[in-house]
């Protein structure tokens, strides 16, 4: 991903944007696995006094942390292990959800009978060469007048506990043993937790929560991890490699190695830092493993294979950091659904030179519009706009966009990189949305509509349109077609909806045929089964389609309207064309059918209602399924047409009058159909107008009923 930071720190820097300073060894630790405890230490190494660190607090922690996470971090050091063994027979106790005063009565009742825990070689070992690191870390600082000179006091206090051996259980363990027992006693409420984790949760399983220790002086007015404190101690460490990497190199000759990004310079001479992103958590900015045999030809791995400068490349971490703040998310970064099954990517997307513009940018491709209560018109028109402003000022400007993709633990790559200009997303936005409307949507424009009840709160429902989704979502649905068909196989790539979006004259049509048939593979079952429920009115068959299911058929029924836009089928003519309209009179069969049941059956409904029956064969071959539905159609067209009137307002009478205006529909449309010429197969465009045709009914139609019963 160096290309890809490259442009994005040239971006950053255009657009005057100061970065704070950062160094890969100097790191924020991380607060998912467990909570953190500040252990304060006096001269001697003592413990003084503990206290939880609440999670607000956290970005001010610091620890110094070379080669990986291996060899241990320090002052933030991590214990896997709990200090104490509890009996059995605690455990289930200790388990269930407790009140304070009755969480501190049963870590009392525990330490009675629990026992000090050996602490494994692993342990003792890391404690041991965190001295080394202690000691680097006070040497870096030697000198310094500041106040974060109580760094090396703390250092000397840490090298009194932990010996240099690891034979033995160090003092520190002893001390922060029992002092723990004391904290009991003393610690509040919101402490009780972090506590309980320090003194008895087994770290057995990788997952369990481990306790960090994060070591301070005793000092009461001061601390290592006052704010700003990492900065001083991250500038402190760029001037110590400053002062111990050799000066820039003003001449050189054809063998010596340049920076590949331009000028002769110092270049990088360890691992390429790791970034800790959003989504995908810490990801190297290049790796190649040597080990790997694909890759012994090069006779080089990692920063040897591609030599750059040092101080671009903390450039580079600095800017990547920097786009992912967590105060970005939705402007220059999202999570969007992976191509990799059961996984998730990061997008990123910045406007080249002006990246702070407050429109959420990230969020036009890839927004959750259902779970944020925000429709993808919204957030289109808001970003369009802000672009828009862009364009006047700067009208060459692009868009910087890539995602990264995990690819294994630690390893990520580059999974896209596009720069479109601000011009392209605009007017791609504007057609994705023209095009997401090409489905039947109901008056002023359409005589029919398709729409479905949505429940996302119990006892309250309404009825939705579909609406244009994010590329996003579209991807999400494409991804979940492939898992349907086979875990081996991947999804439609984000590119894919990109190219569509930005319509690419040159890959929109191919990606529109590929999007189109994966979303009737995918989807049909879907739509099919609630085509089938609108003809049934009320009934326990909507218990079978939550709320997400429902969703996921609007937006595919959107996703099947762009597709087919970019293959030239409009709503204007396929709506009268013969496959839109078998796909009508499949959904008037199923009413006729389900009013016959009402009336004769007396509400028994069979297990499919005749339309629905006959819609898979209709996939197909529609002249075969509507020869076998005209046979079988015969004796409820027959009840119909001899039933008499009823003006009452009980069910049957309902189901009188609207198989009576049902009839009236399905006639003249049967004979159209066969003016026109029933089709003896079907194409994915012709499957399309089917779908959509069973789904859609015109407005005056009877809404369905009781669908959440």
């Amino acid at each position: 991903m160096l290309n890809e930071t490259f442009a994005l720190n040239r971006a950053l820097d255009r657009a005057g944007i100061a970065l704070p300073p950062n160094h890969p060894h100097i790191k924020t630790p991380a607060s998912s696995s467990g909570p953190v405890i500040k252990i304060c230490l006096n001269v001697k190494g003592a413990i003084v006094r503990c206290e939880g660190v609440v999670k607000e607090n956290h970005d001010r922690l610091w620890t110094y942390l070379p080669g990986g996470t291996s060899g241990g971090s320090f002052p933030v050091i991590r214990i896997a292990e709990p200090l104490w063994m509890v009996p059995e027979k605690h455990e289930e106790s200790r388990r269930a959800k407790l009140s304070p005063s009755e969480h501190r009565a049963t870590l009392r009742e525990a330490l009675k009978s629990a026992s000090p825990r050996p602490f494994s070689k692993k342990t003792l070992g890391m404690l041991v060469r965190l001295r080394d690191r202690a000691q680097k870390l006070a040497n870096v600082l030697e000198g310094v007048e500041e106040d974060i000179s109580i760094v090396r006091q703390l250092c000397d206090a840490y090298a009194r506990v932990v010996p240099e051996s690891s034979k033995g259980i160090p003092p520190l363990l002893t001390n922060l043993r029992n002092y723990a027992r004391q904290w009991l006693e003393d610690c509040d409420d919101m402490e009780l937790d972090a506590l309980d984790v320090l003194l008895f949760t087994a770290s057995s399983n990788s997952n369990k929560k481990k306790a960090q220790l994060a070591l301070d002086v005793d000092d009461i007015d001061s601390t290592i991890y006052h704010a700003g404190a990492k900065e001083r101690v991250t500038r402190l460490f760029l001037g110590h490699d400053a002062r111990h990497t050799p000066s820039t190199v003003k001449s050189v000759s054809r063998s010596e190695p340049v920076c590949a990004y331009g000028g002769a310079i110092a270049l990088q001479a360890e691992p390429f830092p790791k970034v800790k992103v959003p989504v995908l958590g810490e990801v190297p900015l290049f790796s190649m493993n040597a080990d790997a045999e694909c890759n012994q030809r090069y006779h080089r791995a990692g920063h040897e294979l591609l030599p750059v400068s040092r101080q671009l490349v903390l450039d580079m971490q600095d800017s990547l950091e920097e786009i992912v703040r967590e105060l970005r998310e939705g402007k220059t970064w999202r999570r969007i659904a992976s191509e990799k099954p059961n996984g998730s990517d990061l997008l990123i997307v910045y406007v080249d030179g002006q990246p702070d513009i407050s429109a959420d940018v990230a969020d036009l491709f890839g927004a959750d519009t259902d779970t944020k209560g925000k429709q993808f018109s919204v957030v289109a028109s808001t970003v369009c706009q802000a672009l828009d402003g862009v364009r006047q000022q700067t009208p060459d400007c692009r868009l910087g966009l890539f995602i990264l993709r995990k690819a294994s633990k630690g390893q990520a790559f580059v999974a896209l990189s596009e720069t479109p200009s601000i011009e392209e997303v605009i007017e791609g936005t504007e057609w994705w949305q023209e095009a997401a409307a090409n489905i039947p949507l109901g008056a002023p424009m359409d005589a029919h509509v398709i729409s479905l009840p949505i429940s996302d709160k119990p006892k309250e429902r309404k009825w939705l349109r579909p609406s244009a989704p994010s590329p996003g979502q579209v991807t999400a649905l494409l991804i979940e077609a492939q898992k349907k068909r086979s875990k081996k196989q991947r999804g439609a790539a984000f590119g894919e909806v990109l190219d569509l979006m930005l319509q690419r004259h040159n890959k929109a049509q191919a990606a529109a045929g590929h999007i189109l048939s994966l979303c009737l593979q995918h989807a049909g079952h879907l739509l099919c089964g609630l085509g089938e429920c609108q003809g049934r009115g009320k009934g326990d068959r909507w218990k079978a389609y939550i709320s997400e299911d429902r969703r996921i058929a609007l937006r595919t029924v959107s996703a099947i309207g762009i597709a087919l836009y970019t293959l030239g089928s409009r709503k204007e003519a396929y709506m009268n064309e013969a496959a839109f309209q078998v796909g009508r009179v499949l959904a008037l069969a199923d009413r006729l059918h389900r009013c016959y049941c009402v009336v004769v059956r007396e509400s028994s409904m069979p297990r499919h209602l005749i339309g629905n029956a006959a819609f898979n064969a209709a996939l197909d071959s529609p002249e075969k399924a509507l020869a076998i539905l005209a046979e079988r159609i015969r004796i409820y067209q027959g009840w119909g047409e001899t039933v008499k009137w009823r003006s009452g307002e009980d069910e049957e009478s309902k189901a009188i009058r609207i198989a009576k205006k049902t009839l009236s529909r399905y006639k003249p449309l049967v004979e159209k159909l066969h003016q026109q010429g029933i089709p003896n197969s079907c194409t994915d465009l012709m499957r399309a107008h089917l779908m959509l045709g069973y789904l859609a009914k015109e407005e005056d139609e009877e809404k369905p009923k009781g669908e959440d019963k």
